[in-house]
């Protein structure tokens, strides 16, 4: 998209500026790997330019190997730390942060306006499918398949995560399918991305720790219904749970995650 790379290339520009003060370590970090590497290395990573993702695409997986050699250059981890949060910052920066809401909203609809579409739509159609499912008999019975026999539950930093921690209302994620005996079982849906895509929908939510994805990060869309479904007059719920090993959750009304997501995905 000629558009998408235009903004990128503005946006990178503006950062390989060294006095932004937006990223006032990046100087110093820069002239600490000049000092390390040879001029050719130096070089070839575009860091003179600004440029920490080449960079820290190999510090980082060099990093994650089982039987880890020693890092290239004699690089400390805490250099390899430094240049990760750059590397992190930087893109984020691309896709809107500390920019206007104008761009942001730009960007974001540009690279990831029809992924965030999608999640939309698979999350407002398991809300509508299993609340006028008549198969399902009762919403009661479809709870109860969800909270008890099935023993539906999840994980976060610091213990179990249970349905009164999520606004209170809810007992069981969405999305129900009929097993081959019947029974209800929960419906999952999956996406596959990059980091380059899990970091952009974080910023876009606004729940980004500032860190670049780990390996195997995950960013999981759980949708809860109310416990006496559309009768019970309240919200579906959306939780976000982004690589459980570092806690990060966040529960919001669909109707909240819609808001923030809808300028990203409508012009």
């Amino acid at each position: 998209c000629g558009r998408l790379a235009e903004m990128w290339e503005e946006a990178r520009k503006e950062w390989a500026d060294h006095a932004n003060p937006m990223h006032p370590s990046s100087g110093r970090v820069t002239e600490r790997l000049r000092g390390l590497m040879d001029a050719h290395a130096f070089d070839a990573y575009g860091l003179e330019d600004g440029q920490w993702v080449p960079l820290k695409d190999v510090l980082h997986a060099i990093g994650g190997l089982p039987s880890r050699p020693p890092l290239p250059w004699k690089v400390s981890e805490e250099l390899v730390g430094e240049v990760n949060e750059l590397a992190g910052s930087q893109v984020a920066h691309m896709m809107g942060e500390g920019r206007s809401w104008r761009y942001k909203a730009e960007i974001s609809r540009i690279s990831l306006g029809l992924a965030l579409e999608r999640l939309l739509k698979l999350l407002w159609s398991h809300a509508i499918a299993r609340a006028e499912d008549p198969s399902t008999d009762a919403p009661s019975r479809w709870f109860d398949a969800l909270s008890g026999r099935l023993g539906v539950g999840s994980k976060r930093a610091g213990g179990e995560v249970g349905g009164g921690e999520v606004g209170g209302i809810a007992r069981g994620p969405a999305g129900l399918a009929r097993g081959p005996a019947g029974q209800l079982l929960p419906a999952l849906s999956l996406v596959s991305g990059h980091d380059t895509t899990i970091l952009p929908i974080l910023t876009c939510l606004g729940i980004w720790d500032g860190q670049w994805p780990p390996f195997c990060a995950a960013l999981v869309f759980e949708l809860w219904l109310p416990e006496g479904g559309p009768k019970s007059g309240l919200p579906p719920v959306v939780r976000v749970i982004y690589s459980p090993q570092d806690g990060v959750t966040v529960g919001a009304p669909f109707r909240e995650i819609v808001r923030w997501t809808l300028p990203q995905v409508i012009d």
